[in-house]
């Protein structure tokens, strides 16, 4: 909605809201990814980059900055990805510093919104984020077929 304060994960899933998110007046979002910063602002939405070091040579950045920000931030709602999301619900990546700054951006956000395409499902990395029924929205693009939860599903 209008107003509204924004996170958008590193994930390149999650930057795919941008053009959604420009045609709505008075945003802001905050971001730990250098491409999805430019990028929102080249769509004029106001934009915070969430500093930190890169990882691993990427455009994301984490680390100690990252975390004081986000403890500092009271969003409305996150928008975020993973890698993987098995059938019991769970949300991993392979990343650890990833999953850790996507913790925090969970507890910094008033509503949380998975973002996970089929290619994603029934699989398993090595570290756990949280479970489906953690999050209040998860947006798929296929039904995923003998998950149970509680959130909403769209």
């Amino acid at each position: 909605k209008e107003g509204q304060n924004i996170i958008i994960d590193s994930s390149s899933t999650a930057a795919f809201m941008l053009p959604y998110i420009a045609k709505i007046n008075s945003i802001t979002i905050f971001t730990n990814n250098l491409s999805t910063a430019l990028r929102a602002i080249e769509l004029g939405i106001n934009t915070y980059c969430i500093g930190g070091h890169a990882i691993n040579d990427s455009v994301v950045l984490s680390g100690a900055e990252t975390y004081k920000t986000l403890s500092n931030i009271n969003a409305d709602i996150l928008f975020f990805s993973s890698q993987s999301l098995n059938i019991s619900g769970d949300i991993s990546d392979s990343t650890e510093e990833e999953n850790y700054v996507r913790m925090l951006m969970i507890e910094s956000s008033k509503k949380s919104v998975f973002l996970c395409d089929n290619e994603k499902f029934n699989k398993t990395s090595l570290h756990r984020l949280c479970n489906i029924d953690d999050i209040d929205i998860a947006v798929f693009n296929e039904s995923f077929e003998g998950l149970n939860t509680k959130s909403k599903i769209l």
